[in-house]
């Protein structure tokens, strides 16, 4: 086998295993830079709360040893941290990354992997990663993996869970941060004024209540006074 055939083997190997973590279908970008080739393995799709794995592979396609410095980003999720360096910037910002400093020598090839859980539903954008072979700077094009809600009766606000993206957690007329405008008997807190009609039905009723509940208490100052004119009266007497 050669080494490109061997390559394109472990590639595939690597895919299988992590579609079988995942239960997801694993998509591989490769490219080619300064005689490197650079290969991400990455889900498409994913559920929020799903561990995901990233596997970079690289291969030395050129007839010299090669020193590569291979730098990914984090962004907004939960991953290993003790594995990870940071960055902190005056403002008290904090920026996680991986950093591998790795030699390859002709033909050679070799794989990181590193996993990480989003904590929004929507696109996770997987930034491009920095790659420095002898001295030159690349970067590696970004992959968004779309993240979707997971159904589990109950409505994760702070996770971006809506009725909309999310409609097995989330029912209509929930304060959910989207207003879903469904005739359904309930006012949507999220919507603005006119935007429900529900809400105007809400408050048209609302002074029909407030009209019987005064009714009901003027009844009962009528029986009151009657009641007391009459002990008056039978003292009198």
């Amino acid at each position: 086998m050669t080494a490109k055939n061997k390559f394109a083997f472990l590639i595939f190997l690597l895919a299988l295993f992590f579609a079988f973590l995942a239960q997801a279908e694993i998509k591989t970008v490769s490219e080619e830079i300064n005689g490197v080739i650079v290969s991400r393995l990455a889900p498409d799709t994913a559920y929020l709360g799903q561990k995901i794995w990233i596997t970079l592979v690289l291969e030395n396609n050129s007839s010299v040893l090669k020193t590569i410095t291979l730098k990914e980003n984090l962004g907004d999720a939960d991953f290993e941290k003790t594995e990870t360096k940071k960055i902190e910037t005056e403002y008290g910002e904090t920026f996680w990354y991986y950093e591998w400093k790795i030699q390859l020598k002709a033909g050679e090839n070799t794989s990181v992997s590193y996993w990480l859980v989003p904590e929004q539903i929507g696109l996770y954008t997987i930034s491009p990663a920095k790659i420095t072979i002898g001295g030159e700077n690349y970067n590696l094009e970004s992959r968004n993996i779309d993240i979707w809600c997971l159904a589990d009766e109950k409505c994760d606000i702070s996770a971006g869970e809506n009725y909309l993206n999310c409609p097995y957690d989330c029912s209509t007329g929930l304060g959910d941060n989207l207003c879903d405008m469904a005739r359904d008997g309930k006012c949507d807190p999220d919507c603005e004024k006119g935007a429900d009609a529900d809400c105007e039905k809400s408050s048209a009723k609302s002074p029909n209540y407030i009209y019987f509940l005064a009714a009901i208490i003027i009844i009962i100052a009528l029986l009151i006074a009657i009641i007391i004119k009459k002990k008056i009266l039978n003292k009198e007497r």
